[in-house]
């Protein structure tokens, strides 16, 4: 697994990763709040203070075919881990989101070919009962795991593991109104703090690689 270390620092490098990021971005996902958020910060600040989880994610989906960095099976085990958090919300009785993230950790960890998924996919919840909108999130949630996974396209990659990161994101959020409709910042709170916890899960498995050009 790369593993992160010391580096230069310069404006050479800052300017870099800039042009990098307007190679990468998608022009219709890349909101202005990033674009200024990012001013002149460097590869390495990104990592440590990226303010959104799918961001993060997305950029290491970007770089796993690069050498050095964390691989494609890496990053979808990073998935996997933000993910499964939300997975209490599923309701009780409707195991697959469960059991197919357990196939996708799986092949992950055995680091298949991304042709091994076949074609793995979660299927909505069906009750009698009202289904939690959350629960739903956390189902597209679980397919974008599976798309980051099957996916050959890097592209196609980043696409599903920037969703993937808001989509639980919002399972969270929908939750909390869910358990009180009346307050805004309850849903907010909760919100954040899914997305605080993602930030420390994906950083926990991925690190920057050992190169000065950060």
């Amino acid at each position: 697994m790369a593993g992160c270390c010391k580096g230069g620092k310069g404006k050479d490098f800052m300017s870099k990763f800039r042009d990098e990021l307007k190679r990468l971005r998608h022009p219709d996902y890349w909101p202005l709040y990033m674009e200024e958020w990012l001013g002149r910060k460097s590869r390495r600040t990104f990592y440590r203070e990226c303010p959104e989880a799918g961001w993060l994610l997305w950029y290491f989906a970007c770089k796993t075919e690069t050498p050095g960095w964390p691989n494609h099976h890496e990053v979808v085990l990073a998935a996997c881990d933000c993910v499964e958090t939300a997975l209490g919300m599923i309701p009780t009785g409707f195991g697959e989101p469960r059991r197919i993230l357990e196939v996708v950790r799986e092949w992950a960890e055995e680091e298949r070919a991304p042709a091994a998924m076949g074609n793995l996919y979660c299927p909505s919840i069906e009750s009698s009962a009202p289904i939690p909108l959350a629960a739903l999130y956390v189902v597209d949630a679980v397919n974008d795991v599976i798309g980051l996974a099957s996916a050959v396209e890097i592209a196609e990659r980043a696409d599903c593991a920037l969703f993937l990161a808001a989509e639980t994101a919002q399972a969270f959020r929908w939750e909390a109104i869910r358990i009180d409709s009346h307050s805004p910042r309850s849903r907010a709170e909760a919100e954040e703090k899914a997305n605080k916890r993602m930030l420390r899960l994906i950083r926990q498995r991925l690190k920057l690689p050992c190169t000065e050009d950060l």
